[in-house]
């Protein structure tokens, strides 16, 4: 175990890295330690962890444990690296993007119609390929359910639809 970085925790109370549980949660629908389901419910994010965590480098540096300091440093480094790859930049309609969908599942989406709204946050429609409009959605560009191509939909080892070629 290390220190949590990026702290989320959920509904069950238990925190981890968002890195960390965000993995975790694309294999399955539960806590990793008290194994309650909790993928249908918002991770909040944990300010008061990720200031002791920053104290922590803090005091670290101040008694000499520079290595330690520098280490976590660049834990918080990485994982901000690790989000900005998540993150859709400059989408346009007809772009492709990856989307979570309602069960959980990354699949690949198209973007029908960016629309700009009156908080300068662009909302998204997009259409899941192979799909029936039915399941199309609204988003927001900033949701964590979008990220861009190929980001979730070209790895190997994460749940997908086998889907039939008659959808």
């Amino acid at each position: 175990m290390d220190y949590i970085i990026s702290c989320r925790t959920a509904v069950c109370g238990h925190s981890f890295c968002e890195e960390c549980i965000t993995e975790s949660l694309i294999r399955k629908k539960e806590c990793p330690h008290c194994r309650k389901d909790i993928r249908k419910w918002v991770l909040q994010k944990s300010e008061i962890v990720d200031n002791a965590v920053q104290i922590l480098i803090d005091s670290k540096r101040e008694n000499g444990e520079e290595d330690e300091a520098k280490r976590l440093e660049e834990r918080i480094k990485n994982q901000k690296k690790w989000l900005e790859k998540h993150k859709v930049q400059d989408v346009k309609a007809g772009d492709k993007i990856d989307v979570l969908d309602t069960e959980h599942i990354w699949c690949s989406a198209i973007v029908e119609l960016k629309i700009k709204t009156a908080s300068k946050m662009p909302l998204l429609y997009v259409h899941y390929e192979g799909w029936s409009r039915k399941y199309d959605e609204y988003m927001f560009v900033t949701n964590r359910r979008i990220a861009p191509v190929g980001t979730y939909t070209k790895r190997n080892d994460i749940p997908r639809y086998k889907l039939p070629n008659s959808l």
